[in-house]
């Protein structure tokens, strides 16, 4: 069984408490006879990786493109960002969007 959970905390002084270390003994510690694997799973934010994956995306795919990237592009990679987040698959964020795109042409 997997769960994953979102953990949001005021600034304490010293962060370095919160570590997946520290969490998987304070589990062990409740549940004893659970064996518990804990990761860091790094945030990302939606608005920059958006637009770097839509700059750099757009232009791969049309070469000879002298025109700016247009807005519905990015509309369109922030629906794939959500659904990529979601299903944590092991591609980057920029080739889950092309093979997305690849899938659609």
């Amino acid at each position: 069984m997997e769960t994953i959970v979102r953990i949001k905390w005021d600034e304490p002084k010293q962060k370095d408490w919160l570590c997946p270390e520290n969490i998987k003994i304070a589990l062990s510690a409740y549940c004893v006879n659970t064996n518990f694997e804990v990761e860091e799973i790094p945030l990302f934010d939606k608005t920059s990786e958006v637009i770097k994956c839509g700059d750099k995306l757009y232009y791969d795919i049309n070469p000879n493109s002298k025109m700016d990237v247009p807005s519905s592009f990015y509309v369109k990679l922030e629906s794939y960002f959500d659904v990529w987040v979601r299903e944590q698959p092991p591609l980057s964020f920029y080739d889950y969007c092309l093979q997305e795109v690849k899938g659609k042409a």
